[in-house]
């Protein structure tokens, strides 16, 4: 095995290797980012909220996390999503959820 094998995922649909290092880092970076944001949300701390902002908020109040982050909250999306490639001929082979991800972020949920 290579330090590359080690260090990078696949590439992805958009051709773009991460390092496995970064995967983890950059996920936790996206879900500390949107735990502030949806505090700040239910505090009523953001000045001039968007109708988004809004659409949000509503969500909060209706089903909790608006903004799931992980592969198992979203896998019926990923899923269809795949499937739409794959049917479009976008993607030039069936692919797995799995190898579309680092494996250390295929269990993380923020």
């Amino acid at each position: 095995m290579t330090w590359r094998s080690v260090t990078t995922i696949a590439t992805s649909w958009s051709g773009v290797t991460v390092p496995r290092r970064v995967a983890v880092t950059i996920f936790n970076a996206f879900a500390e980012a949107k735990t502030l944001y949806l505090e700040r949300l239910r505090e009523g701390a953001i000045e001039d909220p968007t109708g988004i902002d809004e659409l949000h908020l509503r969500m909060m109040e209706l089903m909790g996390d608006p903004l799931p982050y992980g592969i198992a909250p979203n896998i019926a999306v990923l899923e269809n999503l795949i499937e739409h490639a794959e049917t479009q001929k976008i993607l030039r082979k069936p692919m797995r959820i799995e190898s579309v991800f680092a494996t250390e972020t295929l269990e993380l949920m923020a």
